[in-house]
């Protein structure tokens, strides 16, 4: 849990980290429409973003909240 003095600072930092996710994959994908056009450009386009959702997920599954590893000890 945040502690409600950060709570502000941290909802900002999330919201400013995914804007720069979002505005980083746009310009991946407008590269690669510039080089390929859209006809071979999309389906390759989707491939990465398809293999970078699938890394994420595996690397998610390692993260856990900062509360979990107290609340295992304890049991």
């Amino acid at each position: 849990m945040v502690r409600p003095t950060i709570r502000f600072l941290s909802n900002s930092v999330v919201q400013t980290a995914q804007n720069l996710g979002s505005s980083v994959g746009l310009a991946i994908y407008t590269m690669m429409m510039a080089t390929w056009g859209i006809a071979e450009g999309l389906p390759r386009a989707l491939i990465l973003a398809g293999v970078v959702a699938a890394i994420a997920l595996v690397i998610g599954q390692f993260l856990k909240k900062a509360g979990d590893e107290a609340e295992t000890e304890g049991a």
